[in-house]
C-alpha cells in the first residue's frame, strides 16, 4: 500500500512537470545529452540536489513494424518531490516506443551516467514503475541494471526486470554513492499478426541522503521521472481490433 501511495504521488508530480517549465537546464532532447559527452549537463533538482548527466547512449535494434523514435525526438526534463519526508527525483524521457505484429520486435538500450555535484549528498535508493503493455502473445520487459562508479574498477549493484505483472522497484541500492551507471534496456516483441508490445509511461526516481529539507517543495524539479510515452490511441485501436 505504502509503494503504491508513493507512485501515485509520483504519478502526480511528473503531471506537474508536464505542465510547468522544469527545473534547471530545461528540456533538451537525449541527443543532446548524448552530445555532451564526459561533460555532461548539470540539472538543478531542488532541495540541495544538483546533479551531472553524462556519457549517455542510445543504441536500438529493430524488426517489423515499431514505434522507435530516435534520440533527437527524444526529449528529456526533470523532475522531483518531497513525499514522507524523503526528497525523490530522476529523469524524464517523453517519446512513444511499440511493436506491432508478425514478427515484430524493438530493442533499446539507453545508458547514462550521474554524478552528484552536492557536497555530503549521496544517492541511496531506487524507486521506479513502468507500464508496460502487451495483447495476445506479445512480450514487454524492462531490464533495469546500476553499477556504483565510486570505486574502481565498476560493480554492478543492482538488477531487476520489470514485466507488465511487475511493473515496480523500490529498492535499496546497499549503500551510499556519488556517481552511478543507469542501464535501461526495452525489448518489445510482436511474434505474431494481432499481437502488440508498448510501453505508455515508465517513472524512475532516485533518493538521496544529506539532501536540505524544503517541506514545501511537493513537485517540480529534480533529476527526474523516467517517461517514456507510447501511442495510447494504437494500443487502444490493436486490442479492439
Amino acid at each position: 500500500m505504502r509503494t503504491r501511495s508513493l507512485f501515485l504521488a509520483l504519478a502526480v508530480a511528473a503531471m506537474l512537470a508536464g505542465l510547468r517549465s522544469p527545473a534547471s537546464a530545461g528540456s533538451i532532447t537525449y541527443q543532446d545529452l548524448i552530445n555532451a559527452g564526459t561533460s555532461g549537463t548539470n540539472f538543478t533538482l531542488g532541495n540541495g540536489v544538483v546533479i551531472n548527466v553524462y556519457d549517455a547512449g542510445l543504441t536500438s535494434t529493430t524488426t517489423g513494424t515499431v514505434v522507435s523514435p530516435a534520440a533527437g525526438a527524444i526529449s528529456v526534463s526533470v523532475s522531483s518531490i518531497t513525499a514522507g519526508g524523503t526528497f525523490y527525483g530522476g529523469l524524464q524521457f517523453a517519446a512513444g516506443f511499440g511493436a506491432v505484429g508478425s514478427g515484430s520486435s524493438l530493442d533499446d538500450l539507453f545508458t547514462f551516467d550521474v554524478k552528484v555535484l552536492s557536497a555530503g549528498v549521496k544517492i541511496t535508493d531506487l524507486h521506479a514503475f513502468a507500464d508496460l503493455g502487451t495483447i495476445g502473445t506479445g512480450s514487454a520487459t524492462l531490464q533495469e541494471t546500476i553499477r556504483q562508479l565510486d570505486n574502481a574498477p565498476p560493480t554492478t549493484i543492482f538488477n531487476a526486470t520489470l514485466t507488465p505483472t511487475n511493473t515496480t522497484i523500490n529498492e535499496s541500492l546497499g549503500g551510499a554513492y556519488s556517481a552511478i551507471s543507469i542501464s535501461k534496456d526495452l525489448l518489445l516483441s510482436a511474434p505474431a499478426t494481432g499481437d502488440a508490445a508498448t510501453v505508455s509511461q515508465i517513472q524512475q526516481f532516485l533518493s538521496f541522503n544529506g539532501s536540505v529539507p524544503e517541506p514545501n517543495s511537493i513537485a517540480l524539479l529534480g533529476i527526474g521521472v523516467s517517461g517514456l510515452i507510447v501511442f495510447r490511441r494504437l494500443f487502444k485501436k490493436i486490442k479492439a481490433a
